[in-house]
């Protein structure tokens, strides 16, 4: 019964992808990362508190 799982997995993931990109899943992981960055960097100057 786990290998029927298994063996059609990798669908899931397919589909799974295509939705996230077609909801705009590029720009978001894009916009995750500059943000992260801006984060780090106004941190290194000011620090969090």
């Amino acid at each position: 019964m786990l290998r029927i799982f298994q063996r059609g997995c990798w669908r899931h993931w397919v589909v799974a992808l295509g939705c996230m990109h077609l909801l705009g899943g590029p720009i978001a992981i894009l916009q995750t990362v500059a943000w992260a960055s801006m984060l780090v960097s106004y941190s290194v100057e000011d620090g969090l508190l």
